[in-house]
This record gives C-alpha cells, sequence and structure tokens, in this order.
C-alpha cells in the first residue's frame, strides 16, 4: 500500500510543477522526501532531495539508505541501523543508462523516452544532441523545458513515470531482504562527507502483499450525464497526480484510452482546499450505455485504476415554448384558457400541463389530472376560488420530459360571492367614552374592510360610523374605535358591522352587540333602621340600597373610644337585611355605618351612623369538652378548653350526660377546673354511645352557656 508520506511526495510535486518562483525560494520541509511501498517479497523506497542544488550533489555521490528492525521499546534513532544492498544509490553513468536502454522493448517505448528527457535533463543536452530517444511531443516538452528553465521539476516528472528514469537517476530502490508481517525502519540522506545525524530522514514500513485495487472506489466518482455528454469528475489525491480516461461502447468490445497522454491539474501553491479532477465525454449518442473506466498514475510509476462505472447520455433539448393568448372568466365556476405554439412541434413532442398560482413568479401547480394531446390548444378550469389572485401557464413537454412554458397570463376575475359575515368579539368602553371593539378576521383572501354602524337601541335604524377600506394604507384592520358622550339618559349602545371584499361585495350584517356606557353616578347608600342589645350580640336592622346597579353592601363598625374600624360584612345577597355582631368588646361605645358599591366600581356615600353602647358581658366564656374512649379500660378520658382570660382558680366544671341524644342532659359531677388536667368517667350503661356537655360557673354566680355536645361510641 501507498504510505502517507506519499502525500508529502506528491504534495511536493505539485509545488514544484506549479510554482514560478521555484529557484527563487527553496521549498520548506526536510531535505529529502520519501515513500515506500510494500509487496510480499520486497519493499520498494522513492525519494528525491527537495532543492536543486542539493538533488544535484545527491546525483554525483548518491543517497545512503540504511534499514532496521523495529523494536517496541526503543525509538527510530536508538536502532541499529545496516545499509541496504546497493546503497548508496547513484545516478547511472553512460553505459548504465546504455544498458538500461537496452532492456527495453518498443512497447515500452513512453517509459524510455521519459528516461532519455530526465538523463538529459540531468547531464545537459549533449546526449539528447546525438540520441533519437526524444520523440515529437518530448522534444516539443524541451522546448517548454528550455523556456521556463526548470528541469528540476520535469526530471522529478520524469522519474514518477518511468521506472527506468527514476533507477537511472538513483531515486528508486528495492529492499528484497524482508519478511512478511515484519516493521522496518528505512532511513536516507545525501552521500555527503559533512553529513550527520540531523541529516537523516526516516520512514517505518511493514512488509505485506500488494493489492493493484487498492484505490479502487466507484463512489468517489460523480456523473453528470447530459445532451450528447457525459461529464465526471472525481477528488484531487495526494495518493496520484495523473490520470487516463477509457470508455467502451458495449460489454464485449475493449476499452480505448480517450487521453492519449496522462492529464494532471496545477495547483497553485497558496491553495489549501482540496479539488476535483473533471473530464468532459461529447458527441456522444444519447440513450446509448457507455462504460468508463479511471486510472491514476501513482509515484510508483504505475497506473492503478480509481473507478469503473456506466452512464447514459439523455436529451435535455426542451421543445419550443407555447404561446398563452387567452384567459377569461366566462361563467362563475369556468375560465377558459387558449394558446397556440409558434414553431414546428419537434417529432417527440407529447403534449401540454396547465399551472395555476396566485403571482407571476412560483408557485405554479398543476391542475390538469392527465396530460393534454400535443393537438390541444384549449383548456377549462372548473375547481378554482375568487379570493385570490389567478395566473396560469401552460408547459410544453416532450418524451424525454424536458419542459418548456408560456409566460404566465392573469385572468380578470367575475367576482359575485360576497365575504363571511363580521363576527364582532368584544366591544369595551372605557372611563372616558372611549369604545374599542375587536373583530375575528376575516379569511378571505380578497377581504377589503368593515363598515361599522351603531345606534342607541337595538331596533332603531343604525347609523355609518366608520369604513376601515377607507384609509390610504392597505393593511387589513380588525380593530376598530368610537366614541360616544357619558351625560345622557340613554344607558346602552349597540353596534353591527358588514364586511367587503376587494369587488366590494358585502356580506350579510353581523350579530347586535350590546355596549353599556360608564355608570358615573354613585348608588344610593343601604339605611340601619334598628337594633337590639342582647347578652352576647347586637342584632342590626337595615334597609338595603335601592339602586338597580347594586352588587355589594359593606357594614362597618367604629371603636370610638380607639377610633379604630373594623369592616363586619361584605355582601354581594341583596336580598338580606339584618345582621348579628357577636365579636364586640364588653362596655364598648361603638358607633355603626354602611355603603354600597355598583357594577360601575362606583362607591355610595356613608349611612349615617349610629352609636350604641355594648352590653356588660355576665356570662363566661363558651368551653369547649374533648374525650376518648379505651375499650381496654373501659373508662372515658375528658379534656377541657376554657378562655385563656379566665383564672383557673375561680372555675368549676359542671359535667353533663346522657345516652340518647334525644335525652335529656343529667348532671354527673362538678369538678374544680385545673388546666391541662384530664377527668376520668366511668360510663354506668351498656349503652353503644354516650354524649356529654359542660358548663362553666366560678365563684361570682356567673356561668357560661353548654359547651358544644361531645359524642363518643362505647
Amino acid at each position: 500500500m501507498c504510505n502517507p508520506s506519499a502525500r508529502n511526495l506528491i504534495f511536493l510535486l505539485i509545488l514544484l510543477v506549479g510554482s514560478h518562483s521555484l529557484f527563487a525560494q527553496a521549498v520548506e520541509g526536510p531535505p529529502i522526501v520519501i515513500t515506500a511501498r510494500s509487496y510480499e517479497d520486497r519493499i520498494v523506497l522513492r525519494y528525491f532531495a527537495t532543492t536543486p542544488q542539493l538533488f544535484k550533489v545527491a546525483n554525483q555521490s548518491g543517497y545512503i539508505i540504511e534499514k532496521a528492525m523495529a523494536v517496541s521499546n526503543q525509538s527510530k534513532e536508538q536502532l541499529t541501523y545496516t545499509p541496504i544492498k546497493n546503497s548508496p544509490y547513484k545516478r547511472w553513468n553512460e553505459d548504465q543508462w546504455t544498458a538500461g536502454f537496452k532492456q527495453k522493448t518498443i512497447a515500452d517505448s513512453n517509459e524510455t523516452n521519459l528516461a532519455g528527457l530526465a538523463m538529459g535533463l540531468t547531464e545537459g543536452n549533449a546526449f539528447m544532441a546525438t540520441g533519437d530517444m526524444l520523440s515529437d511531443n518530448l522534444k516539443s516538452l524541451n522546448e517548454i523545458r528550455n523556456k521556463v528553465g526548470n528541469n528540476f521539476s520535469f526530471t522529478i516528472m520524469a522519474s514518477l513515470q518511468s521506472k527506468l528514469a527514476a533507477e537511472g537517476l538513483g531515486l528508486w530502490a528495492e529492499d528484497k531482504e524482508v519478511q512478511v508481517g515484519k516493521n522496518y525502519w528505512y532511513r536516507i540522506r545525501v552521500n555527503t562527507s559533512s553529513g550527520n545525524k540531523n541529516d537523516w530522514v526516516y520512514i517505518a514500513v511493514q512488509c505485506k502483499p500488494f493489492s493493484q485495487l487498492y484505490l479502487k472506489n466507484d463512489t468517489l466518482v460523480k456523473v453528470v450525464p447530459g445532451d450528447q455528454t457525459i461529464q465526471f469528475s472525481f477528488p484531487e489525491s495526494l495518493d496520484y497526480f495523473a490520470y487516463f480516461i477509457y470508455r467502451k461502447e458495449g460489454v464485449n468490445k475493449p476499452f480505448k484510452k480517450l487521453t492519449p497522454t496522462p492529464s494532471m491539474q496545477l495547483t497553485p501553491v497558496d491553495y489549501e482546499g482540496t479539488g476535483r479532477y473533471g473530464y468532459l465525454d461529447s458527441g456522444l449518442t444519447n440513450y446509448q450505455r457507455y462504460q468508463y473506466k479511471i486510472t491514476v498514475i501513482t509515484p510508483f510509476a504505475d497506473e492503478l485504476v480509481l473507478g469503473e462505472f456506466t452512464a447514459m447520455p439523455k436529451d435535455l433539448t426542451p421543445p419550443p415554448s407555447p404561446n398563452l393568448t387567452s384567459a377569461k372568466h366566462v361563467a362563475p365556476k369556468e375560465i377558459m384558457l387558449q394558446w397556440n405554439m409558434l414553431a414546428k412541434l419537434p417529432a417527440d413532442f407529447k403534449g401540454f400541463n396547465i399551472g395555476r398560482s396566485n403571482n407571476d413568479k412560483d408557485g405554479f401547480k398543476k391542475i390538469n389530472s392527465q396530460l393534454l394531446s400535443a393537438s390541444s390548444n384549449t383548456f377549462k378550469d372548473t375547481k378554482f376560488t375568487t379570493d385570490e389572485s389567478l395566473y396560469y401557464i401552460v408547459e410544453a413537454v416532450d418524451t424525454a420530459g424536458n419542459s418548456s412554458y408560456s409566460f404566465p397570463l392573469m385572468v380578470a376575475l367575475v367576482d359575485s360571492t360576497p365575504p363571511a359575515a363580521p363576527i364582532i368579539q368584544s366591544a369595551i368602553i372605557d372611563s372616558v367614552g372611549k369604545i374599542t371593539i375587536k373583530f375575528k378576521p376575516n379569511t378571505e383572501k380578497d377581504f377589503l374592510g368593515y363598515q361599522l354602524m351603531k345606534a342607541n337601541a337595538a331596533d332603531h335604524d343604525f347609523s355609518i360610523v366608520y369604513q376601515s377600506f377607507n384609509d390610504s394604507s392597505d393593511e387589513k384592520v380588525f380593530v376598530l374605535y368610537d366614541s360616544t358622550t357619558l351625560n345622557t339618559l340613554t344607558k346602552k349602545i349597540y353596534y353591527k358591522a358588514i364586511a367587503f371584499d376587494s369587488h366590494f361585495n358585502q356580506s350579510i350584517d353581523s350579530k347586535i352587540i350590546e355596549v353599556k356606557r360608564p355608570d358615573t353616578i354613585p348608588p344610593i347608600a343601604p339605611m340601619i333602621v334598628d337594633y337590639r342589645i342582647a347578652d352576647t350580640a347586637i342584632q342590626l336592622t337595615y334597609v338595603p340600597s335601592e339602586s338597580e346597579d347594586v352588587i355589594t353592601q359593606y357594614l362597618f363598625r367604629k371603636d370610638i373610644s380607639a377610633n379604630k374600624v373594623d369592616t363586619l360584612m361584605v355582601s354581594p345577597d341583596l336580598t338580606k337585611s339584618n345582621f348579628s355582631d357577636n365579636s364586640f368588646n364588653s362596655g364598648k361605645q361603638y358607633e355603626y355605618t354602611m355603603i354600597a358599591k355598583d357594577d360601575a366600581g362606583l362607591f355610595s356615600k356613608q349611612s349615617p351612623p349610629i352609636v350604641i353602647m355594648s352590653p356588660k358581658q355576665t356570662r363566661l366564656p363558651k368551653p369547649v369538652v374533648t374525650g376518648t374512649y379505651s375499650k381496654e379500660q373501659k373508662e372515658i378520658t375528658l379534656n377541657f378548653l376554657v378562655n385563656s382570660n379566665l383564672k383557673e382558680n375561680n372555675i368549676s366544671v359542671i359535667i353533663y350526660a346522657k345516652n340518647k341524644v334525644e335525652s335529656s342532659w343529667n348532671k354527673l359531677e362538678m369538678i374544680p377546673y385545673k388546666k391541662n388536667a384530664s377527668h376520668i368517667v366511668k360510663p354506668q350503661s351498656d349503652n353503644k354511645e354516650i354524649y356529654f356537655s359542660i358548663v362553666l360557673v366560678d365563684n361570682q354566680g356567673r356561668s357560661s352557656v353548654f359547651s358544644e355536645t361531645l359524642k363518643l361510641v362505647l
């Protein structure tokens, strides 16, 4: 296989041939480039010095090549090297050249000619003038060489295409003392007395069999069939530098070379991309299958197959373009097209297609279900819509699928279909009388705008307020505005709208929407008309607000001594007329008043206040009793919770019990109250359930009301 170092060699070759300043500046990089190819029985080395000056020295003194067996734990510099057979490799003398030429046959004339060119370029014009090694083509190449003065580049080119030239220049070495599967290091330098270890250039090679098809990859070739042409390309590579193209026209026919000399592509020195080789084969017969083969020239002067493929040119010449002469809207659901051909129809003409779009630039879609015959010149379209612009084209098609098109033609539509009725989504009025009316957008493509109308009653005549399509702007408007006075006895406004399209077809009326004017008059306040004082509550009676738009009523209580106001009631129940205040403090003077709120958010004035002295409470706060029953102990544990303001030492607890919910309470016992203490009760009957309630008493004779009933299941 080709070693990666071949890439350096080919890259340098491109620089040598493509550069116009070769002798003005040396090529950057190692003094020698080297590549290797392994065969089952030998390893071949290709190399050359990278500057004309060093190349000239090497021609005279030769190249020293040494080899070492690779060792896994040693670097290449630490290995023990020995010269390979025939090292150093030098340029042949005249006798060696003569012997080399005699070994070649007439069939090797191209290789021989290239070798002769290489010999002459490295020795001067004397040998070339006395021999007949150069063909006419090579004489022309020599003339170019004399004009350019680039002997070095052409010498390297000749050695890469001719093994004889490479051997004669000392640029080809074969090492046959190798074993398959073994890894070797080779090093090379020019045979000079001033050489040092930094002059060595190294390459690693594994000995293994070589495949002639290692470069073959048919997928690399991109093929473009044309009209009587086949065009194809394949990528440049640092594995090869020139190519040949072969073609055969039948399975049993031989390949013929289309490129008599190797073709190559020069790349500018500063170019960093990867290009492609290209080839155009013309003058072919359409629909005939051709087989192609691409071979490439490698640095080892051999020709390897890169790819093979089959391609077929085809007819790409379109038929003459149709001339669309008429497109008329002849009926509500019918458009008639007519066209003609200004040129004679070709023999392979197949028929016509009709395309339709809403613009004259793109988006044309075929509307005929089957191809129209070659003799057709009319078409009737019955599946169009009138809510957009309509453009038509006629496509001419031949048997190869090639097409040509007429110029687009617009149809002047006769539109009598009205748009859909508008849908008013909302109509909102603000506090200064500005009204915002929002529509659900009409979706017709030819929609033009709305005509907005209003009235003071739904059954009155509506007057036009605004027409959105009268604006100079082409933008569709779906939000309209109006305004009204608020100081009027008419509390509501009514709106409706009509939609228009671009042909001024008008829709039916939208549904009427009602807009309520903002309320600027506050509601009437509710009035407290009576009260009654009980031991634990102050009961108030009031007359609700008489305003129709009231939605909430409020009751406030003010502690006159503390100047503190509490909100006692926020009620939307306009039928309620009393309230019981049981959250007052004993012996306080309170002021009660009320207000109302309407649906516009306006509040009434406060009602006239009434002042009430709360009663002094003679009852103790209501206690709470809880408890649990233990089936194992067959006893009840009661716990008591009393107001934290009560003094513990002055309170007793009277316990009442009963066995049925409908029975009367029986006093069970009275015990002193102890905070966080429990009391044990033993049930006296076999009933399934028992009820408890408690009452508090103090040493001043005051008592509480009964606690909530506690029910326990036994």
